[in-house]
């Protein structure tokens, strides 16, 4: 399985191809993800996957504890984003423990629906919003209670 950034140029990834999103496209075992400012509203840097991406928050504040005196950035797009889809999938297979008598292809099949069938929008996928906003605590619960 795959989760990957889908760019900061604002643009749609069908019309302007970029690299690994674009794949999420054809490929049910990756995950492209834009980002959304607190509002829930689409960053308008973040690039999208009409109908296809998942979205979540990609700006925060976080200390740079590399600096001599702590400091504090600001951190914010699709980079900022993708780690949080890649948590829960990680916290999705723990969980599953590996979803026992898969293959490991299923597994990652079956942890990327989870996230995108839970999502704010999976019922009705919208151009620039994709399956929407994940639902962690939606996703968990389906993932756990989901053994077919």
């Amino acid at each position: 399985m795959i989760v990957t950034a889908n760019g900061n140029n604002g643009r749609n990834i069908l019309e302007n191809p970029t690299y690994p999103a674009f794949f999420s496209n054809t490929n049910p075992l990756v995950i492209s993800v834009g980002s959304v400012d607190w509002d829930r509203t689409r960053i308008s840097s973040s690039n999208y996957l009409p109908y296809k991406s998942v979205f979540t928050i990609g700006g925060f504040v976080t200390l740079q504890p590399f600096f001599t005196s702590p400091q504090y950035g600001y951190f914010s797009g699709t980079s900022a984003a993708a780690p949080q889809v890649s948590g829960l999938a990680a916290v999705l297979i723990k969980l599953n423990s590996g979803y026992k008598g898969f293959s490991q292809k299923e597994a990652a099949i079956k942890t990327v629906y989870a996230i995108t069938s839970t999502a704010s929008l999976a019922n009705n996928p919208s151009y620039e919003l994709g399956y929407g906003i994940i639902n962690v605590a939606k996703a968990i619960e389906y993932a756990t209670s989901s053994k077919d």
